[in-house]
């Protein structure tokens, strides 16, 4: 499968688990699909490891590792399914699409991890975490903007038009 087509796949994967959790939670809790989807995942991720390829050795560091990475997760998912009930599939979708530019600085501010890989090497690396830092700062403005209470003058159409649907 070519990489574009793994990406749409992925995409349209995404997509419809926004969906389907969003028609689920108007039965239940952002908790109840986190733990839901999270014992389906596992049950189908296991079953196919263990008949497709097997668990191959890993070190402890590792699992160590990879267990903080699943504890994180959980509280992402949770976070994530909480905004699809507060702000709608298509407002927390556009939140959460953010996530490789806080993981760039994050890369790069914590871990020292160099931006040339990503640019052209006659620039410098001063103005790659200027243009980095800059991008950080529109993207902020931008949560502020569609998240604030004060700022989302357009909620009560959006209410408006979800209860049409609805009925």
């Amino acid at each position: 499968m070519s990489p574009q087509a793994l990406a749409l796949v992925t995409s349209v994967s995404y997509a419809m688990a926004l969906v389907c959790s969003r028609l689920g939670l108007k039965y239940s809790t952002p908790t109840t699909v986190t733990l839901v989807s999270i014992l389906v995942q596992n049950a189908v991720l296991w079953t196919a490891v263990s008949f497709l390829t097997g668990i191959p050795p890993v070190s402890w560091v590792s699992v160590s590792l990879f267990c903080i990475v699943g504890v994180f997760q959980l509280g992402v998912r949770l976070l994530a399914y909480t905004g699809v009930l507060k702000i709608g599939a298509s407002r927390s979708s556009a939140l959460q699409s953010i996530n490789p530019l806080i993981s760039a600085t994050i890369a790069i501010g914590v871990l020292s991890d160099g931006t040339y890989a990503c640019w052209d090497s006659a620039r410098s690396d001063r103005s790659h975490s200027r243009l980095l830092e800059s991008g950080a700062g529109t993207v902020k403005f931008s949560l502020v903007a569609l998240v604030a209470p004060g700022w989302r003058s357009d909620s009560l159409r959006c209410e408006s038009s979800d209860a049409a649907l609805r009925a």
